[in-house]
């Protein structure tokens, strides 16, 4: 077999698969994006790096110092009865340090909580990066949306155009009609191009955001006309203290409690205990050797570390609490926002949209009878369709703030 060819083969066939689209029936669903942004997002290998890492220096806290072995020996290679190995008088030492003070316990205790921290900060980035995917979901379906309506405002352009151009063919038109026909489709022309520019480019966002080629979805899958009232602000204002930031920023003011103790613990000096084996050439003797060493800690009691760390608790205090406020005050505009969306979209959807629909099908009734000619007709039909375009606008911004609404109140589940 003629291996180069059998390459080709191969490279083509590669080639032809990726430019087949990657999900069923060309629709991304919200599991599949999901699933493909967790698995190629970098930021996310990042985090779980830093996770591994503070895993590490957690397993590393929890080691005691090692014992040091020392061997030495005396009164050789000198002058007279030192001058060679028969008077030598030689030392096997073996010295044990022992933290006092609870050290070792802190440590430990430091390192778990900081470990926890880092994966409440994986928990948080998780959510940020879901929050971003939900924001361009939504803005993809709703492009769609404005693609399909921008379609249909062209051809009810061209209708309208076309009958212009009849009546006038009748003698009945004026070229002021023409004119404003004419401006008319140019304008629904242009807002389909911006419309189709604008998809394209949201979807290249999304397609890059999850790390897939662009031509592996058509559209996306989203309820975007389903409404749902919002909770009361004190209902979710509850549930902030459960945000993984907010998590990662109580860990870290607990760590910073935990190093005060710390420190503390550092002005006790640590014990060093000494035992070992002697002998004398010379006499032939053996003994034994028992020592202790324990720094007096007159000059250094580590003041200025234990100064620091009070600092760096006071620090990580205010940080959490101005973390809390910060969360609450977007919580409450995001509601406030939501909420006006939301009234705007059930206003549009339950009264001016069926207002527009029923005096579109009155009009066309009334065509059918004689009443109104086609221009009537289509100018009902353009006021349903500005309305329709108004009432996506409000479906967007509702589900943008339902994204942000539920990133605010997300519980953080790394915790035991």
């Amino acid at each position: 077999m003629n291996f180069k060819n059998c390459f080709y083969n191969l490279c083509a066939a590669v080639c032809f698969f990726q430019v087949l689209p990657l999900y069923s029936n060309g629709v991304l669903t919200w599991d599949e994006a999901v699933s493909e942004m967790l698995s190629n997002s970098p930021r996310v290998r990042k985090e779980s790096s830093a996770v591994c890492r503070m895993r590490s220096l957690k397993t590393q806290s929890s080691y005691i110092p090692n014992p040091i072995f020392a061997y030495s020996v005396e009164n050789v290679f000198g002058s007279h009865h030192w001058a060679g190995w028969d008077s030598a008088e030689s030392r096997y030492e073996l010295e044990q340090a022992f933290e006092l003070g609870g050290k070792r316990n802190l440590r430990m205790a430091i390192a778990h909580s900081l470990y926890l921290a880092e994966k409440a900060d994986l928990e948080s980035l998780t959510l940020a990066l879901l929050n971003e995917l939900h924001d361009l979901f939504v803005q993809n379906k709703a492009a769609e949306e404005k693609f399909s309506l921008s379609l249909e405002i062209e051809a009810l352009a061209i209708e309208y155009s076309q009958a212009i151009n009849e009546k006038i063919a009748h003698g009945k038109g004026s070229c002021i009609e023409k004119n404003k026909a004419e401006m008319a489709l140019t304008h629904a022309r242009i807002k389909k191009e911006k419309a189709l520019l604008n998809l394209k480019r949201i979807r290249d966002k999304l397609s890059r955001t999850i790390g897939v080629c662009l031509d592996s979805f058509d559209s996306v899958d989203y309820p975007f006309y389903d409404l749902f009232p919002f909770s009361t602000y004190c209902d979710y204002a509850s549930k902030i203290d459960y945000h993984p930031e907010i998590a990662a920023a109580n860990l870290r003011f607990l760590a910073a409690w935990q190093q005060i103790k710390l420190e503390k613990a550092f002005a006790v000096p640590d014990l060093t205990l000494l035992v070992g084996y002697k002998t004398n050439r010379e006499c032939n003797d053996k003994g034994m050797i028992l020592g202790a060493a324990f720094p007096i800690p007159i000059f250094n009691q580590n003041q200025g570390n234990i100064s620091r760390a009070r600092c760096e608790y006071s620090e990580a205090d205010a940080f959490r609490e101005d973390l809390k406020l910060f969360l609450e005050k977007r919580l409450a505009d995001h509601l406030y926002e939501g909420e006006s969306a939301l009234n705007e979209a059930l206003c549009i959807q339950e009264s001016l949209l069926k207002e527009a629909s029923e005096s579109y099908e009155c009009t066309v009734a009334g065509f059918q009878n004689g009443k109104f000619d086609g221009l009537q007709v289509l100018d009902a039909k353009s006021i349903y369709l500005e309305i329709k375009e108004k009432y996506l606008d409000a479906l967007l911004e509702y589900h943008l703030k339902v994204g942000d609404i539920e990133y605010l109140t997300s519980k953080e589940e790394c915790l035991p």
